[in-house]
């Protein structure tokens, strides 16, 4: 939630009111998403250190499982609000963990996982260009 809670702060400052909260659940399950899939590339140091993370416990093959569930529940929850974009950033996100089934077999996933950060961060550049242009047009 600490990349949310910036966004819900914000959102209050300028508006007077806080998101809905399908809105904010849906940035919640995104971001637990993200956790999830970058703790998969760990997973070896992880457990060498003697951590438990979401991705020692669930393995790798149900540690995807999980972060497909999430990305698709929270394009679920903000389509009201973000409509066909919604669909598209779910789309992307799904299409990521799908081809990551093939490198975690392969043992290729942090080479796939590389490109993560720049994902998320075209994925943010769209939503926050989204919101901006449709708080201007309306």
């Amino acid at each position: 939630m600490l990349y949310v809670f910036p966004g819900i702060i914000s959102y209050r400052m300028i508006s007077g009111e806080y998101p809905p909260v399908s809105v904010i659940l849906a940035a919640g399950l995104w971001t637990a998403a993200m956790h999830a899939y970058s703790a998969i590339p760990d997973i070896e140091a992880d457990r060498e250190a003697g951590l438990d993370t979401i991705a020692t416990v669930l393995k790798p093959f149900w540690s995807l499982v999980l972060c497909g569930v999430l990305y698709g529940l929270a394009a679920v929850l903000s389509f009201k609000y973000l409509s066909w974009l919604s669909v598209l950033l779910g789309a992307v996100y799904l299409l990521i963990v799908t081809i990551s089934f093939t490198a975690v077999r392969r043992r290729k996933l942090f080479e796939l996982y590389r490109l993560f950060p720049l994902v998320n961060a075209a994925c943010g550049f769209c939503l926050f260009w989204y919101a901006a242009l449709t708080r201007l047009i309306n």
